[in-house]
């Protein structure tokens, strides 16, 4: 029988979870020391081979990888933008890659992973700035309102199908305790 605690505390591992969720690790963890940063699409082929090349890379000399999806975030493809205006480049595909202040665009498989490990050395050597994380700090944090991505669309059908489930409980357990009282 389904009683009120139940309800309750399904909801509340629910929303738990779905907290959880939400909160995954995201271009915006913080790390420490040099950062390989990478803007690309999840349906880029060529994103996918450079951040498996470039993890290995990263584990190996002590840096971090992070991935920034253009596609699916706004915020991201101005922050992508404004890395390119920055660092004086024009983008005009995937992935592109940043290491301190040194961008390339494209993959050709270990050539560029050469070249971004090489870079890597000499930014830890010459001590240059995150200009990608400089700028990230200050962009909103809110992604744009007015194009919520397909991810954000979900989170909010899902949202409100857990609502809408669990009021569906708490009216089946309501009626149920109520026939309880009046069998009695």
């Amino acid at each position: 029988m389904i009683t009120p605690q139940y309800t309750t505390r399904l909801f509340v591992m629910i929303v738990a979870m779905t907290f959880v969720w939400l909160g995954l690790p995201t271009a915006h963890a913080q790390t420490s020391g040099i950062a390989i940063h990478i803007f690309g699409s999840s349906k880029c082929h060529l994103c996918g081979e450079a951040s498996a090349y470039l993890r290995a890379v990263a584990e190996r000399e002590g840096a971090a990888v992070l991935w920034h999806d253009s596609d699916e975030s706004p915020r991201e493809a101005r922050l992508m933008r404004a890395v390119a205006a920055e660092l004086k480049v024009t983008v005009d595909g995937y992935p592109f890659i940043v290491v301190g202040r040194r961008a390339h665009l494209g993959w050709k498989g270990a050539t560029t992973g050469l070249i971004v490990t090489n870079e890597l050395a000499q930014v830890r050597a010459a001590g240059d700035e995150d200009v990608v994380a400089r700028l990230d700090a200050t962009l909103p944090a809110v992604p744009d309102i007015q194009t919520p991505t397909r991810h954000q669309t979900f989170e909010k059908t899902l949202l409100i199908g857990i609502v809408a489930l669990l009021s569906v409980v708490g009216l089946i357990a309501a009626v149920q305790r109520r026939r309880t009282i009046i069998k009695t």
